[in-house]
């Protein structure tokens, strides 16, 4: 007899900002020893091994170029032979790029144990011939390409302990006869597109250690099976369509460490059981159809080791239970998006360890003095980076002294509640903020000059206040800031040049003040990558800077109901990434530049109430994404073109501009053949239409102006189309997906990229496939794909949201299939 040592990986869980799994690397958390019988298996010998290595090989491309025959193959990298018949007992090939399928040959390796191809990009199924391995203990395919259904047959593997098929792409259910795997400690089938219920033999596993299936399409329920799995240390069924009621019996695992249910169709009330999970350290239960009490009065708390407890999204309502203020472990609450009322308690802060407490949108506060108090027990919370109270009813005023104790917040949201006074001076203290919110309260005074010490910060949001005096000159400090609004406020003074400084802005916020004077020289160009900038309803004089061409990211440009002067810099027409020009309501004069024809992303353009004149340029006929065209009340003389914009009755407005003839018939207007007489009849005909006309698409232009001046600014192009389809732009869908990270990426195929996201202001998660143009066929595949999926219902396909075709910042064409993604949270 021969003793060998096999070493099991099995995945450190990474606890993310809210219940998800961010990721999974590998750590030795154990070492069995495994006796390697000396007899040798009938019919296979080492002759076998070595062609069925060589049919591996040769499935794979690029091949296994280091495995060499002038060597014996016990001595070829990633394959372990045992000591005594030099058979293989090992294939250990992850994280070596391979490409292609697994050979069936491999079922003639009669001696293997372990099969580890984990992280390589092999596709294909996994082959039915590894069941017939009577030795096999550990098999893992982690993050692979890997299609089709797991094989039955492998549930004749007795000795298998480690099963990790996580990342690929495998369908159908879990196989039911996997409850005759006794001595599996560990399932990962995580980010699959497995289906059906998790069947009840699992229940039959007492040496299971790790259940891990979030991101799949499991449906069903739970049953009481749950709490036979005595063993159990992970459990997460997260990111899936599972249905009923957490069973009661899930408070008998007393060796939980982590419990993660989050983003299911669970319903019904909590048991009080859960918190009888006595070696706990993470319950998320968020993103569910759960209501009652999170924390049941008739619990009897036994959880003296949770760190993190993660209820939001759900339907919870009451008060926060003094119950959860006897967790002297608690780091991380999170409560978010509830019903939860009254007033937080006062002494919270006796929670010392808290590094997160998220409270937003519920309905904690009345609106008076005395909300906020709580800040001042929090000063006891040394640890606490993340304080979120946006969209309750807080009132009252913000404590001077909390920011001095806070000072390792790094975010901090007070946006959408009732909080008045002033913006304390000590808020500068919070040197390590990155994103502060104070947005749509009832905030008054000056912002202190102590905000420039918040050089750390990446997002400040003051719009919708009663702000007074002007923009301190040391915001200009803020050099890492991608997004500032002080938009809506009362304002005065001018735009400080100190804000050249911020070169990393992506959306510069300004509007609906009393600014004055012009837009600073050099300041314009500093701004290389901003998205945004939005100057409204505000008294900014001078020309536009011809410096704005430089902005080649810049998507939404909003100045109108200003002051404006002079002409429409040409070089607007180089910003080939602009989806929204409004420049409305100012005294400009000149033309139309021809040079707007460029903007082949434009959807919105209004230079209406102005002083232009000359010829509307056929080029504006090319925009194929213009929706909207207002050139009301200006000068404007000669021929209006029939085609692109033009030729929309209800998406053209020309108000004002007697001089203007031709177009399409719907617009009544005279005719451009020069002729200078018509019968008187003709003549009333057709002033009776021209007014008609007027008034109805004035009232549209008035109907659209006063939504667009109400409609919060978060998107702009938000609204359902004429089929229902929302209408997103390529800015909608950049800041969605933090730019089309790459670590937004949850796919890829030979067409284009699927990248998750978050969009707009009511955080809808969002699937966004981006089409790759350069692709031979991608465009007619995309098509097809639209056509399918906007026809079939099945609960288990995503919902279309949209389809958006645009240009990106560089000038290229975009198109992206825009779906609901269940499996946002995976």
């Amino acid at each position: 007899m021969k003793w060998w040592v096999l070493v099991m990986r099995f995945p450190l869980m990474v606890l993310s900002p809210r219940h998800e799994v961010e990721g999974a690397g590998y750590g030795v958390v154990a070492v069995f020893a495994v006796q390697v019988a000396t007899g040798m298996s009938h019919g296979f010998s080492n002759e076998t091994d070595r062609l069925a290595l060589l049919d591996i090989k040769q499935s794979f491309s690029p091949g296994l170029s280091f495995w060499n025959e002038s060597a014996h193959f016990c001595q070829w990298q990633g394959v372990v032979c045992g000591n005594t018949h030099q058979r293989v007992i090992g294939l250990e090939l992850d994280s070596q790029a391979l490409v292609g399928s697994l050979h069936p040959s491999i079922g003639n390796l009669t001696f293997l144990r372990r099969i580890n191809f984990g992280y390589n990009k092999l596709g294909g199924n996994i082959p039915k011939e590894i069941g017939y391995l009577p030795r096999i203990q550990y098999l893992n395919f982690t993050d692979n390409l890997l299609i089709g259904e797991i094989p039955v047959e492998l549930m004749n593997c007795s000795d298998l302990q480690v099963i990790h098929f996580g990342s690929n792409n495998l369908t159908g259910n879990i196989p039911f006869e996997v409850g005759k795997l006794s001595k599996l400690r560990s399932l990962i089938l995580n980010s699959n597109g497995l289906s059906g219920s998790i069947p009840s033999s699992v229940g039959y596993l007492s040496e299971l250690q790790h259940l891990w299936l979030p991101g799949n399409k499991l449906t069903g329920t739970v049953s009481s099976f749950i709490g036979n799995m005595s063993s159990l240390l992970l459990l997460s069924l997260g990111s899936n369509f599972i249905e009923g009621e957490l069973p009661y019996d899930i408070g008998n695992l007393k060796n939980l460490t982590r419990l993660r249910l989050y983003d299911n169709r669970f319903s019904g009330t909590v048991p009080a059981s859960l918190y009888n999970l006595s070696s706990a350290i993470e319950i998320s239960i968020a993103d569910n159809d759960l209501y009652g009490e999170f924390i049941p009065t008739s619990a009897v708390l036994n959880v003296p080791n949770l760190i993190s407890l993660i209820v939001g999204y759900n339907q919870f309502s009451g008060s926060i239970p003094a119950a959860l203020l006897n967790i002297s472990t608690l780091s991380v609450f999170d409560a978010p998006s509830n019903n939860l009322t009254g007033q937080v308690p006062s002494n919270v802060g006796i929670l010392k360890n808290l590094r997160r407490f998220n409270l937003e949108f519920n309905q904690l506060g009345f609106g008076t003095l005395g909300d906020l108090d709580f800040l001042l027990s929090l000063s006891n919370a040394s640890f606490l980076s993340l304080l979120g109270l946006e969209s309750n009813q807080f009132g009252g005023e913000l404590p001077a002294s909390f920011f001095n104790s806070a000072t390792q917040l790094t975010r901090l949201t007070l946006g959408s509640n009732r909080i008045s006074g002033s913006i304390p001076d000590t808020i500068g203290n919070l040197v390590n903020l990155i994103q502060l919110g104070m947005e749509n309260n009832e905030l008054e005074g000056v912002i202190p000059e102590t905000v420039g010490n918040l050089v750390n910060s990446e997002k400040l949001d003051f719009n919708g206040n009663r702000i007074t005096g002007s923009i301190p000159e040391s915001v200009g400090n803020l050099i890492s800031l991608f997004f500032l609004s002080f938009a809506d406020n009362d304002l005065e003074g001018v735009i400080p040049l100190s804000l050249r400084k911020c070169t990393l802005m992506q959306n510069l916020l300004l509007s609906q003040n009393r600014l004055s004077g012009e837009i600073p020289k050099d300041f314009i160009n500093h701004f290389y990558q901003l998205i945004d900038l939005d100057l409204h309803q505000n008294f900014v004089t001078g020309s536009i800077p011809s410096e704005i061409g430089n902005l080649k990211n810049l998507g939404d440009l909003s100045l109108f109901d200003n002051k404006f002067t002079g002409e429409i810099p040409s070089q607007l027409g180089d910003c080939t990434g602009l989806e929204f020009l409004d420049m409305s309501g100012n005294l400009l004069e000149g033309s139309i530049p021809s040079s707007l024809g460029n903007l082949k992303a434009l959807q919105f353009l209004d230079i209406s109430r102005n002083h232009l004149s000359g010829r509307i340029p056929t080029e504006l006929e090319t925009l194929g994404v213009l929706w909207h065209l207002n050139l009301s009340f200006n000068h404007f003389e000669g021929q209006v073109p029939v085609g692109g914009v033009f030729g929309n009755y209800s998406g053209f407005l020309f108000e004002e501009n007697g001089k203007l003839c031709g177009g399409i018939s719907e617009l009544h207007l005279p005719s451009c053949s020069g002729r200078s007489q018509k019968r008187l009849s003709t003549l009333v005909i057709i002033i009776v239409s021209l007014s008609c006309a007027g008034v109805l698409a004035l009232a549209v232009a008035c109907l659209f102006l006063y939504r667009r001046r109400n409609v919060t600014r978060e998107s702009s192009l938000t609204t359902p189309d004429e089929n229902g389809l929302l209408r997103v732009s390529y800015k909608d869908l950049y800041i969605a997906t933090a730019g089309f990270s790459s670590s937004n990426i949850i796919g890829t195929g030979s067409f284009g990229s699927v990248y998750s996201g978050v969009l707009f202001k009511e955080q809808k998660p969002v699937a966004v496939k981006v089409l790759n143009l350069q692709t031979h066929g991608a465009a007619k595949t995309f098509q097809a794909e639209c056509t399918s999926l906007g026809t079939i219902r099945h609960r288990n396909l995503l919902k279309i949201l949209t389809i958006c075709s645009s240009i990106d910042y560089k000038g290229n064409e975009f198109l992206a299939l825009v779906r609901a993604d269940a499996e946002w949270e995976s």
